[in-house]
């Protein structure tokens, strides 16, 4: 009797040794749940440490017909491992080894792995460019952060020997006039080149390497030397670029306020626009009406590639003050690629690429419906590198690259 007893006790009583629930079954589903949902967390957590072994295969399962949540935690469990049995967490963590887990992130009903790095003490996401560190536009500030070869080990008859060979070289003052480079370039970067403060900061840190260099191992002349034409270089390159922002920046303003005018006076005449192509088209009204959407999209599309040149534009004289002649082509082609970017986008809405339950030609669509085209083409317009990359990435699924490995026989 003892034995049948103690065989029932899951069913009739719980863990105290008092009597069930009048609901004995619903009871012990529910605890059941609450133990295999624990279990399955742990399971999780193991999955994404790699370093954990699976369990042991020779683990015995679970007869046919358990409903204890022990026995699950009897297979589960690897040997050896001080889980908690009654609470049923804590089984697989006590065995992790100490590393951090994967970053996930939520898109929507998607989760996927993100790992991230730390930039200036900000996470952000590998593998996706950094807005911060992208300038919008044309051309970008190099990073002058090149790591110099390791100092080599020399014994003091082999720095006099450096040292002299370069008195034979150079002048006998060599050192000197080194140290007076560096003390110009510092008054020129204080005085003349303070703005942007990153830049300014990062530049007076390579001079500060350069003199350290010059003070602990003068026979090193080479790398220090690297450090203060870096810093040279960077001095000529603003100083070149304030110069022809002083002549570029005005008409390329002036340009690009041309052509904001041109689309904003194009929407605000829509209509006398569209009944003079009608006239001269001999256009019907449902070939007007398909006409209309069209039209208002590409012009959309030009004003965001305006104000994407006009940032740029900002940014790369006012802020970061890297403005290049060379990139001015880049600014003349904003407005005209934002049009074409806007009929794309229309195309791509209308045609059920994305899907959009609405009409995107029909008047009677609701106002938000029939915006979400012009929203579209602004953000295209505004930043066209994101939409080029997306454009190839199609154009790759449906036409892949013909390149053929060479064969290993001439032909």
């Amino acid at each position: 009797m003892a034995t049948r007893n103690s065989g029932k006790s899951g069913a009739g009583r719980d863990g105290a040794g008092r009597s069930a629930s009048a609901n004995p079954v619903a009871e012990t589903h529910h605890t059941i749940d609450a133990e295999i949902a624990a279990l399955l967390a742990d399971e999780m957590v193991a999955a994404e440490t790699p370093e954990c072994g699976a369990p042991p295969k020779d683990e015995k399962a679970p007869a046919v017909g358990a409903t204890g949540a022990d026995d699950l935690r009897d297979v589960i469990v690897p040997p050896g491992s001080q889980a908690n049995s009654s609470s049923g967490t804590g089984s697989y963590l006590s065995t992790l080894p100490e590393r951090p887990l994967p970053v996930t992130r939520r898109f929507g009903a998607i989760i996927m792995d993100t790992p991230v790095r730390s930039v200036a003490g900000v996470e952000v996401v590998t593998g996706l460019p950094d807005p911060r560190t992208v300038p919008p536009g044309p051309g970008k500030e190099p990073e002058e952060n090149t790591t110099l070869p390791a100092v080599v080990i020399r014994t003091e008859d082999q720095k006099s020997n450096v040292i002299k060979r370069l008195d034979m070289v150079r002048d006998m003052e060599w050192q000197r006039k080194f140290h007076a480079q560096i003390d110009q370039y510092y008054k020129e970067l204080s005085e003349e080149f303070s703005t942007p403060p990153d830049i300014t900061q990062k530049l007076l840190g390579m001079l500060r390497e350069a003199r350290q260099l010059m003070i602990d191992t003068p026979e090193e002349f080479g790398n220090a030397e690297y450090r203060v034409m870096q810093v040279a270089t960077a001095i000529a390159r603003r100083r070149q670029s304030r110069r022809q922002a002083r002549f570029f920046g005005p008409w390329l303003f002036l340009y690009l306020s041309f052509w904001l005018t041109v689309f904003v006076a194009g929407l605000l005449f829509a209509n006398q626009v569209t009944d003079y192509v009608r006239i001269w088209g001999r256009l019907d009204g449902d070939q007007l009406a398909n006409l209309a959407p069209i039209f208002n999209t590409m012009l959309w599309g030009g004003i965001g590639g305006v104000v994407g040149a006009m940032y740029a534009l900002w940014y790369h004289i006012a802020d970061r003050q890297d403005f290049d002649k060379h990139y001015s082509m880049w600014y003349h082609v904003q407005p005209l690629m934002g049009l074409v970017l806007g009929a794309i986008t229309f195309l791509i809405l209308a045609g059920g690429f994305l899907v959009v339950q609405v009409n995107l030609a029909d008047a009677n669509a609701s106002t938000g419906a029939r915006l979400i085209p012009y929203l579209v083409a602004v953000l295209a317009g505004f930043k066209q590198d994101f939409v080029y990359e997306q454009l190839e990435r199609v154009v790759s699924i449906f036409a892949p690259s013909s390149a053929k490995p060479q064969s290993s026989e001439a032909n």
